[in-house]
């Protein structure tokens, strides 16, 4: 057997329905007439089903009707518990919007030609994102730029930040973002991107891929920039469990893994989220 093929049975992409599905039986959004559910208040069973999800209408054995979701878990589920603790709230979807919202961790290569203009430039882009990265990285790799330089922009900038400076001799940006994702709490920040400073980043990218995710309902586990990686996406988890880009880049592990395991939509285009 080849190493790929083991690697897709040692990683399976897509859970089995028996291992992820959504009961919206005690959710704060199931909207009922009596004891049967009728929808949801947020649209969710409509977005999932749009994606593909299978909606079936189960009752319990005290005949109350409702909806499962097979195959997905829904990010806005919430139980009882919740709607208790906001039960004189009025604005719960706004609630569940920032608990949901995507923790990006926006990376920044720099090499021996970037210049601090690059960085500054990188920098105020991401500033002026309709939704913020929950952290910045500086990927140092080798620049002319002094670390108390690096420190005070990145103090400036209002951002949770931190620069990874590279120590190994001769290594491209893949082998970069390794080294810096391998350090990266995946229950503090669930996807990072790449942009190699200099790059200005759309004003709409990060909230463009939140939409997505959150509000109709797509699921990635990344997403492919341009050619030479700026715009790339992926999920942190994902990436440190198939080695990153160890032996083969970590988009094109995942471009492989999820056609041979029939679930290519999980790689997507950055340019088919993010507008413009």
């Amino acid at each position: 057997m080849s190493t790929e093929n083991k690697n897709d049975s040692e990683f399976p992409l897509e859970q089995s329905s028996n291992e992820a599905e959504t009961i919206c039986r005690d959710c704060a959004f199931a909207v009922y007439e009596g004891e049967t559910q009728t929808t949801c208040a947020l649209g969710n069973l409509d977005k999932l089903e749009e994606q593909g999800a299978d909606i079936i209408e189960v009752y319990d054995e005290t005949n109350k009707e409702f909806f499962v979701v097979k195959g997905r878990v829904c990010v806005a589920w919430r139980g009882s518990d919740w709607k208790e603790k906001h039960k004189d709230r009025t604005d719960l979807e706004q609630i569940v919007a920032r608990e949901t919202m995507i923790r990006m961790d926006a990376n920044i290569y720099m090499d021996k030609d970037t210049t601090l203009a690059d960085v500054e430039a990188t920098i105020l882009s991401l500033k002026d994102n309709l939704i913020k990265p929950a952290q910045i990285t500086l990927l140092n790799n080798f620049s002319k730029i002094d670390r108390p330089t690096m420190a005070r922009i990145c103090t400036h900038s209002g951002f949770k930040w931190r620069v990874e400076n590279i120590q190994e001799g001769d290594v491209d940006k893949l082998r970069c973002i390794d080294i810096a994702i391998r350090k990266l709490n995946a229950n503090e920040f669930n996807y990072y991107c790449v942009f190699d400073a200099g790059r200005k980043v759309p004003v709409n990218f990060i909230s463009d891929i939140n939409n997505s995710l959150n509000k109709d309902m797509n699921r990635f586990l990344a997403l492919r920039g341009e050619e030479d990686g700026n715009g790339d996406v992926g999920q942190i988890l994902m990436h440190k469990r198939i080695g990153g880009n160890r032996d083969k880049s970590f988009l094109d592990k995942i471009e492989h893994t999820t056609r041979s395991q029939g679930c290519p939509n999980l790689l997507q285009e950055t340019s088919e989220i993010v507008s413009g």
